[in-house]
């Protein structure tokens, strides 16, 4: 499941994502989910089946020419349906995933984000991204967060859920900061 919050605004982006990952024997193990592309001054972040992440990240690093926010953001849903395609080929199981990516947009001249979620042999949906928060299973409305605290906050109360579940939640917890000059990752603290 993990967790996977954003806020973006005009000049801003905060992307939050922790490190655990579950393999089939049921071992938890830290991953990545969290991927920059600098040259684009854009961030990729994901939750739940990481192929599609993956294969995104890879595909935009291995562009034949300038990619940025935009070049990123139309060229999304193609790479996804193509993905999917090469999924139904290898029946793949109908696993579940989302793909955030936030970046500076030249066009718009601001930060920008947008949501993908999906089933990896199927379908997605996109939409337009100011602030997310996922999962959020709880009957109060969720706290936007907009700074480090409220990201610690936020992350313990979706932590102790996900351990109620028995899926992948915790580990450590990664904030990424985007800038219209650039970006920067850190680790700011264990969710356990």
């Amino acid at each position: 499941m993990s967790l996977l919050n954003v806020h973006v605004t005009e000049d801003l982006a905060l992307v939050a994502v922790d490190t655990d990952g579950v393999n089939p024997a049921g071992k938890h193990f830290e991953i990545c989910k969290l991927y920059p592309l600098a040259h684009a001054n854009t961030l990729l972040a994901g939750q739940g089946e990481r192929r599609f992440l993956l294969e995104a990240f890879s595909w935009i690093c291995m562009a034949d020419g300038d990619v940025d926010y935009d070049v990123i953001v139309d060229s999304m849903p193609g790479m996804l349906r193509r993905m999917a395609e090469g999924a139904r080929a290898h029946r793949a199981p109908d696993l579940r995933y989302t793909i955030a990516v936030v970046g500076f947009s030249p066009k718009a001249e601001r930060v920008c984000g947008r949501w993908y979620e999906g089933v990896v042999t199927g379908e997605f949906e996109v939409h337009s991204l100011g602030s997310r928060v996922s999962p959020w299973p709880f009957p109060d409305r969720a706290a936007i967060p907009a700074d480090e605290a409220s990201h610690v906050e936020l992350a313990r109360r979706q932590t102790a859920w996900h351990k109620t579940q028995g899926v992948a939640g915790g580990g450590r917890l990664l904030l990424a900061e985007l800038t219209r000059d650039g970006m920067s990752s850190r680790s700011i603290t264990d969710l356990g």
